[in-house]
């Protein structure tokens, strides 16, 4: 039932971008509205737990949802990597997936590669997305990472199982055994986890069952992660779930920096206006329970990378199908109710 349910959620979201003309996307369109209510809001001066930052161990950028156009110039990522060089000079770069859009193929992954390569001047690293699945790995390898940088315990995932484009499926045994042996080894470390989906909001079939496998160590402080294009936030009990904007498909462009403390994550939002990237007024925190602890003893070097084997995306017509059910069905609910005609 509760898978059912994250899958239901998951179709849900995928729609959103889509056209208002059905039952089903009008009911989409109600609930886009309701989550952009609720995204991140500015404020008005800085709060008082940042005031005291002093210097932060490390810090990182995410880029989420770049969606980039095989073949000519692509404006919102060059803009993003010059403003990234110029001014914030992160350590490194995490890019949370739907990296590419179509055409889907290896081409076009070598290509955001060589941007990537060429133009950043930090590390960066990188997942797939649900459009980045078709030959992703044959170029930046495993989607399948974790490292350590300041005494805080990192891990990247890509869904395993999954229909092209939706974002709805779910990860194979093998990850979850990774997962697992990587947690076990690194409970002692706060740990962020990057992903493409989102466990909070659920809007793929094994949130649930990854949210569990995740808790059960209890070191999991964050999964940042994208998907939704919107910039969100959710704390369930000590686990801030943080969802970027887009790079690409938002007015907004937005990127985000997280600045790593000893006890706790601050994270910044800059968005465009007026064409530049400026400080969009947004703080968020990322609290660590008193017995974890960053160590600035181990200094700002990525440390202990490894990653398990590359596993290709595996295509799955059932959720193909499902998913075509699901908007059929949920179409004729919200019309039943008086939705729409």
């Amino acid at each position: 039932m509760i898978r059912a349910a994250a899958l239901a959620l998951a179709v849900s979201v995928a729609a959103w971008a889509e056209d208002k003309d059905s039952g089903f996307n009008q009911a989409v369109g109600r609930l886009e509205s309701f989550v952009r209510s609720r995204e991140v809001k500015p404020l008005d001066e800085e709060p008082s737990w940042a005031e005291n930052d002093g210097a932060p161990l490390v810090r990182f950028v995410q880029y989420s949802d770049i969606h980039h156009n095989k073949g000519g110039h692509d404006a919102d990522l060059a803009r993003a990597i010059e403003f990234t060089n110029a001014q914030i000079k992160p350590d490194w770069v995490v890019c949370t997936g739907d990296n590419i859009s179509g055409p889907y193929t290896e081409a076009h992954h070598k290509e955001l590669k060589g941007i990537l390569d060429g133009e950043l001047k930090c590390p960066y690293y990188i997942i797939k997305g649900d459009n980045d699945e078709r030959d992703f790995e044959t170029v930046f390898g495993s989607s399948r990472w974790s490292f350590d940088c300041a005494g805080v315990h990192f891990i990247g995932v890509g869904l395993d199982n999954d229909a092209e484009g939706i974002g709805i499926g779910y990860l194979d045994g093998s990850t979850y055994s990774w997962l697992a042996k990587d947690l076990r080894e690194h409970k002692d470390e706060p740990t962020v986890f990057f992903m493409h989906v989102n466990m909070v909001p659920p809007d793929f079939l094994d949130a649930p069952r990854l949210g569990a496998v995740l808790s059960l160590r209890r070191n999991l402080v964050a999964t940042v992660t994208g998907h939704l294009h919107m910039d969100l936030e959710e704390r369930v009990g000590q686990v801030t779930h943080i969802i970027a904007p887009a790079i690409g498909p938002n007015p907004r462009h937005g990127i985000k920096l997280y600045e790593v403390h000893e006890d706790h994550i601050t994270v910044k939002t800059y968005d465009v206006v007026d064409g530049r990237y400026a400080f969009a007024n947004k703080w968020q925190e990322i609290p660590f329970p008193k017995r974890l602890r960053a160590d600035a003893g181990k200094g700002k070097a990525v440390v202990e990378y490894a990653a398990a084997d590359p596993l290709p995306t595996t295509w799955s017509p059932g959720l193909v199908a499902f998913d075509a059910g699901a908007r059929d069905w949920l179409g004729r609910l919200y019309r039943l109710v008086g939705g729409g005609k």
